[in-house]
């Protein structure tokens, strides 16, 4: 696992929890709306789970994926060099002659 996804995890388990508790829901109730306790508490804190996973609790916490993870990720990216485009070698091409310089004259 990279290490910034583990900014992105504990992000999106505190999302989850101000939702839950935003609805009034305990850990408990969330149960019935299939996730055991145990789970939802490890996700609350952040452990990383499948994308099946965060498809379940978008449907327990009946929000959308993009509500869900909108903006988690801000940040997190590490900025990569560009890579440096390799100059052609214009010899190696087959110059092509003008076009009436191919033409014999008739």
């Amino acid at each position: 696992m990279l290490p910034e996804s583990k900014v992105f995890f504990r992000r999106l388990g505190a999302r989850v929890r101000q939702i839950r508790k935003g609805r009034g829901w305990s850990i408990d109730d969330m149960e019935v709306r299939g996730l055991r306790a145990k789970h939802w508490q490890q996700l609350e804190t952040g452990r990383p789970i499948t994308v099946e996973t965060l498809l379940r609790i978008c449907q327990a916490l009946e929000v959308t994926l993009a509500f869900l993870v909108a903006d988690l990720d801000a940040g997190i990216y590490k900025e990569l060099p560009l890579p440096v485009p390799k100059k052609k070698d214009i010899t190696s091409r087959k110059q092509r002659p003008k076009s009436d310089e191919s033409l014999p004259d008739v």
